[in-house]
């Protein structure tokens, strides 16, 4: 007999297709390498937490399901790769999360919620890697090794044969 704990029955949280798709995307990635093609673009990576008004169905469909966590994703942090000199040019501004928000935020309008970045990785672009001479340097000498290597194998099959014909033991030196 159990006295004094207290038992909790919980219902899951099931969506039907049509209220899915009422969500905003969870993961949306924009194309990483055609983002960073000149200079001064970037594209960074962004965790952003949704939040809105209670009475927002959405909002409300949203904390309901991701309550859930040990079934569901947290469906209020997204998880978004946006190149902003392409999708949030009318957004740029000194602070960098601030361009961010802005710009996650007019992609939500439509669904009244609004977002807070908490977390970003941004990379810039970078130009094409050019090789010097220590680069050449390395890979001569890579080759010089594997060179060396295969010349050593083909001696070591060559005695092999060798001294299987002759009858003799093979000695190091």
């Amino acid at each position: 007999m159990l006295t004094g704990h207290k038992i909790t029955i919980r219902l899951t949280v099931t969506l039907t297709n049509d209220e899915f798709m009422r969500l905003p995307e969870l993961f949306k990635l924009e194309k990483y390498y055609e983002c960073l093609r000149q200079p001064g673009d970037t594209y960074c990576f962004v965790n952003a937490r949704l939040y809105g008004n209670d009475s927002n169905d959405i909002y409300h469909t949203l904390v309901e399901y991701s309550a859930e966590n040990f079934i569901h994703f947290d469906r209020t942090l997204i998880h978004w790769g946006i190149c902003l000199r392409q999708s949030c040019s009318s957004f740029l501004r000194s602070n960098r999360t601030e361009s961010l928000e802005a710009c996650i935020n007019s992609t939500l309008e439509r669904y009244q919620l609004r977002a807070r970045v908490t977390s970003s990785l941004c990379t810039d672009y970078q130009p094409e890697t050019i090789l010097d001479n220590g680069d050449y340097a390395f890979a001569a000498v890579l080759i010089i090794l594997l060179l060396l290597n295969f010349l050593g194998s083909a001696y070591d099959f060559y005695l092999s044969k060798y001294s299987k014909e002759q009858g003799t033991l093979r000695h190091p030196f």
